[in-house]
């Protein structure tokens, strides 16, 4: 890429506030695959192993879960056919 263009978006953004990191995008493409996508399918299956549950009743899932449970949910709402797509584009990453 052109480096002046990097400099030029680097002080734009850097001018916004945003603490700005310069990474090839394959590596961008991995550390968004560990910090992001993998918690996303995670919750994901979670909540849906927890919705399939026959056994367990919607009034004990709420009853018996903690913090870390309702951010799985609030994760796992997020638009599916979104992260469908972000999975697909970022398959290697992910699978790596």
């Amino acid at each position: 890429v052109d480096a002046d263009a990097v400099a030029h978006l680097r002080a734009f953004w850097a001018a916004m506030g945003a603490k700005v990191e310069v990474m090839t995008p394959d590596h961008h493409d991995l550390v968004l695959a560990i910090t992001s996508h993998l918690p996303h399918l995670i919750a994901y299956t979670i909540v849906g192993t927890a919705d399939e549950l026959q056994q367990v009743t919607e009034s004990e899932v709420i009853k018996f879960s903690a913090g870390g449970f309702r951010d799985f949910t609030r994760i796992a709402a997020s638009d599916p056919t979104m992260w469908r797509d972000v999975f697909l584009a970022n398959k290697d990453a992910v699978l790596e």
